[in-house]
């Protein structure tokens, strides 16, 4: 017997065991830390995804767990650092001028209003980890 006909009548062949109906993909190995370089290497080129993440396969961010803040001073100014939500909700709440550094992601304060947002962001319910002067 010949196999049923599709709907233009003509039987489609089966593909053989051994190939993938498309042919061989690039994507195809066995090899594990191939595909996690592959992968990050993907997440590193798109966009970011709406809640900040670049990778679709890590887990979404808890909005549950408490923020880590990392602080560090200078001469004239306090750097933050951690997530940016808790930081600029705090900053706001204090009124005072801020700078973020786009390549490091560090929101900058006058020293003068340093401690008010620390106690703004603790108050908020972040941890606070203090790494003194750099």
């Amino acid at each position: 017997m010949s196999d049923p006909p599709t709907r233009r009548g003509r039987a489609r062949p089966e593909p053989a065991a051994d190939t993938k109906p498309n042919g061989p993909s690039v994507t195809d190995t066995d090899d594990i830390p191939t595909q996690l370089r592959r992968r990050r290497a993907a997440s590193r080129r798109l966009p970011p995804l709406h809640d900040g993440r670049r990778d679709p396969l890590d887990p979404p961010p808890d909005a549950g767990k408490p923020a880590v803040i990392v602080i560090t001073e200078d001469k004239f100014s306090v750097y933050f650092h951690g997530a940016e939500t808790v930081l600029r909700a705090a900053v706001r709440q204090v009124g005072c001028p801020y700078q973020v550094d786009p390549r490091t992601r560090t929101l900058s304060v006058p020293k003068r209003f340093g401690d008010e947002v620390a106690v703004a962001i603790e108050n908020g319910g972040g941890r606070i980890k203090d790494r003194g002067l750099f």
